[in-house]
């Protein structure tokens, strides 16, 4: 099941980071960063959520954590840009 999840949350990310990352140059292995950094945060929560019996509302644990995650990415994006001067957060 975990490495299903993982999967599933990497072709999610992947696609997600190719969308947001769109006129941008970014280094694939600064995307792929990213990408592992969120797919174990999704896959987690799914584990958690299979584990605790799949209790919550799925669309609970998404409204909740849709503000945790929402414009991070493409922050995150913007952070690791190699077309434009580094900003203080890599410093």
């Amino acid at each position: 099941v975990v490495k299903y999840l993982f999967k599933l949350a990497t072709d999610l990310l992947t696609c997600v980071v190719d969308e947001q990352s769109k006129g941008m140059s970014v280094r694939d292995e600064d995307k792929q960063l990213i990408i592992h950094f969120y797919r174990y945060s999704f896959a987690g929560f799914m584990v958690e959520w299979i584990e605790n019996g799949m209790k919550e509302d799925p669309q609970t644990i998404i409204d909740r954590t849709t503000p945790l995650i929402q414009g991070n990415i493409k922050r995150a994006l913007e952070a690791y840009r190699t077309d434009k001067p580094l900003s203080n957060s890599r410093n």
